[in-house]
């Protein structure tokens, strides 16, 4: 702007500054003409800007446009402390935040402040990336904190996410104290695929076909199944990783038999005075169907009781019609809502699907326990498939094998140094028998135990 002025033949130059755009809070006092003549042409003068005290107590930002009377135009970017009241304290935080590509947030949260859009249902889902961590809230109604959905609740949010075959599917629960949040899993039609109706702080799916699928968070509301019923915060975590094993899952895909429950009853004395074991089992929905209760006992989900309390009972509470592949699959979705409320009872100590076990190939090796790495590499799960065959030639690179070890005895061939002497390829720098014994070790042997 100086240029404009400097060298004018004007005795006095007239600089007035005002707001352009920018945040409404922020304002330019009083004073804002400013006067420059001859003999005052260099001397510094203030404008007085500030942003007025609000509600997010954040800084201010304006662009202030400096304007003279000569035509010329100037404008300057300013960020302008808030208006503080005296004596205030604390820590303030302000500034616009924005997720990363790899994070979503849930379209219908809580917080009245925030965007909305509802994925109450599954004809309303919500689209999700893969990979991606997604933010949510969900709440039974008339529970949970204040906020847009207090008094109607927001029991579900649906989510629809392409997913691959060995991708997972995780739910972290922020206050499995407050609320009990269980995981479904439905084709693009609705049809219901998987679900994990744990009790505990997180739920985990892993999905076996590829495609397009739809995943709700729910929060369970019936008061008689459900650990809590109120609303909690989540993390709802999507794309591939390594399943962590629950020992307290309740997955609708695992291999049980349906309308059978393992339960043992606490042995309190204190429980003596009230409700005797079979008139409790019955108020659960379920009948002693064999065993000793007090060591684990045989239970059968009665039927018509499961249909009205379990299953039908959490639809009609929530408006929810889950569609069945078949009636064992319902049977089975019964079953776990059974243990869920056999889980809640006080007087039930433990309580389990009855799983069905099957044999697993496994060699002999009396520290094959102790090979840690061969869970990691899912090597038990391929025994079951194969032992081996003669007929495989498997390469290792390596910097030698223990070849004397009675698991190598007339299984090597010729090998060949890359390094130094190609015609002694051997165990040159004091290798273990690690990668060597993984690939070739017999069916039923001993096995190559390493300590490191």
């Amino acid at each position: 702007m100086g240029r404009d002025v400097v060298g004018s033949t004007h005795r006095c130059v007239t600089v007035l500054a005002e707001r352009l755009q920018g945040d409404e809070d922020v304002v330019v006092e009083e004073g804002n003409e400013l006067r420059f003549t001859r003999d005052k042409w260099n001397t510094l003068q203030d404008v007085v800007v500030r942003s007025m005290r609000d509600d997010d107590r954040c800084n201010g930002s304006a662009i202030i446009q400096l304007t003279t009377d000569l035509g010329a135009e100037q404008e300057v970017q300013v960020s302008v402390a808030d208006d503080v009241a005296q004596g205030s304290s604390g820590s303030r935080l302000c500034g616009v935040f924005r997720a990363p590509d790899f994070a979503m947030i849930d379209g219908d949260v809580n917080d009245e402040n925030a965007p909305y859009e509802s994925n109450d249902t599954l004809e309303t889902a919500q689209f999700i990336r893969n990979p991606i961590t997604v933010s949510g809230y969900v709440k039974g109604p008339g529970t949970g904190v204040l906020g847009r959905s207090r008094s109607i609740g927001d029991i579900s949010d649906y989510y629809t996410v392409d997913l691959l075959k060995g991708h997972q599917i995780s739910l972290e629960i922020g206050n499995s104290q407050s609320a009990d949040l269980d995981l479904y899993l439905y084709d693009s039609s609705g049809l219901l695929i998987d679900a994990s109706l744990g009790v505990g702080n997180s739920e985990m799916l892993l999905i076996g076909v590829d495609g397009r699928y739809v995943v709700e968070v729910f929060s369970c509301t019936v008061f008689n199944t459900c650990a809590a019923v109120g609303g909690s915060n989540y993390l709802l975590r999507i794309g591939s990783g390594v399943a962590v094993a629950n020992r307290d899952a309740l997955r609708l895909s695992n291999d049980f038999v349906p309308g059978e429950v393992i339960a043992i009853l606490n042995d309190d004395p204190s429980f003596a005075k009230t409700l005797g074991a079979e008139e409790l089992l019955s108020d659960l929905g379920v009948i002693v169907k064999g065993g000793e209760l007090r060591r684990g006992g045989l239970l059968e989900v009665a039927p018509d009781e499961a249909t009205s309390r379990h299953a039908v009972g959490k639809s009609l509470s929530t408006g929810r019609q889950l569609r069945f592949v078949n009636a064992e699959q319902r049977r089975k979705h019964e079953t776990l809502l059974a243990v869920k409320a056999l889980r809640n009872a006080s007087r039930i100590e433990a309580a389990d699907p009855n799983y069905r076990l099957k044999p697993t190939a496994a060699p002999n090796d009396p520290l094959y326990g102790a090979q840690r790495h061969f869970p990691l590499l899912s090597l038990p799960a391929a025994r079951d498939i194969t032992t081996g065959d003669d007929a495989v030639t498997v390469g290792v690179i390596d910097t030698g094998i223990l070849s004397q070890h009675p698991d190598f005895v007339g299984q090597l061939v010729a090998g060949y140094d890359f390094i130094s002497n190609p015609e002694n390829a051997l165990d040159g720098g004091g290798k273990s028998a690690r990668i060597g014994d993984t690939m070739v070790v017999n069916a039923g042997s001993r096995g190559v135990i390493i300590d490191i």
